[in-house]
């Protein structure tokens, strides 16, 4: 359409050189002029009267009437699936039961790199730990995976809070002379607002989340806690950052389950059995994964069960 409309333009661009060639021509350029040519009525659909003061041929004025219609009713299509995307992207906001099939990482995307990471980097890291330190049992080395995960989990958590309670600062306050913490009532953001704000987040992710990551690793908290392993599984622990950041951008973000404890029943719909079979739970390996807090499960966790 947009090819279809530049074409129209160009032909109207060099019929209007073409009319305007001679010293009784009208100049398309003045808009009085412009507005005599357009001054026509219609009758099932065709022309029957063009303003009979143009000094331009008929069949020139013609073709003009018929692009400029043509050029019109492009116009008006692209504007109609203009409207009707931006409605349709304010639907999927925040609703995870309609799925942006245009976004690369939409939840079931981010549930299959859930999938692999478990499969392939987790496994990896396993066996670099167990290799590295003989004397360290395997269900000490799968807790300790698993705390990477789930503090790389509530790290992005946090940051991303705080970088949305950051931008309404600035939105609502430029001056920065009131904090949002300060405010006796907090103003709401409209719905359309916060989906543009959703989208810059997801569009910007890809570069985003290496930083987020790098952010996690060299924090101190995390250098303190995984000093000795970092540089050996800092593929692992740098995928699991960058996962979780993509999970907490989404409109609702995904959710890990963290409320699974030990002694708990195994909720089979939710966990796999890892190396022993039961019917309560040891520990957890790797979470469930749920489209949002309290929401259906995408991808089942793995626990050790007694």
């Amino acid at each position: 359409e947009v090819e279809y409309l530049a074409c129209l333009l160009k032909d109207l661009a060099n019929l209007s050189q073409s009319t305007n060639n001679g010293d009784n021509s009208i100049s398309l350029s003045q808009p009085e002029n412009f507005g005599t040519l357009l001054d026509y009525e219609t009758k099932d659909g065709k022309n029957i009267e063009i303003s009979r003061n143009s000094p331009m041929q008929s069949i020139q004025k013609q073709k003009l009437t018929k692009h400029y219609a043509n050029a019109d009713h492009v116009l008006k299509q692209m504007k109609e699936k203009e409207k009707l995307s931006e409605q349709a992207g304010i639907l999927t906001y925040d609703n995870p039961s309609i799925a942006d099939l245009k976004d690369q990482n939409r939840p079931t995307k981010l549930a299959e790199k859930y999938s692999e990471l478990y499969d392939n980097q987790w496994t990896v890291a396993f066996e670099t730990i167990a290799k590295e330190d003989p004397d360290m049992s395997y269900d000490t080395i799968a807790l300790y995976l698993y705390a990477v995960l789930v503090d790389g989990y509530r790290f992005c958590e946090d940051l991303r809070r705080k970088q949305i309670l950051a931008l309404e600062d600035i939105l609502f306050d430029p001056t920065g002379g009131i904090k949002t913490s300060q405010r006796g009532q907090k103003e709401e953001i409209s719905t359309i607002f916060a989906k543009h704000l959703s989208d810059v987040a997801k569009l910007s992710s890809n570069v985003s989340s290496v930083h987020v990551a790098k952010a996690f690793v060299m924090d101190k908290n995390t250098k303190d806690k995984y000093r000795k392993m970092t540089k050996l599984i800092q593929t692992y622990i740098l995928e699991c950052v960058q996962l979780c950041w993509l999970m907490h951008i989404q409109t609702p973000p995904l959710c890990l389950d963290l409320k699974t404890i030990k002694g708990q029943v195994v909720d089979k719909n939710s966990y796999m059995e890892y190396t022993k079979k039961g019917k309560k739970i040891a520990f957890v390996v790797w979470p469930a994964l749920f489209l949002h807090e309290d929401g259906p499960v995408l991808r089942k966790g793995v626990a050790q069960c007694q």
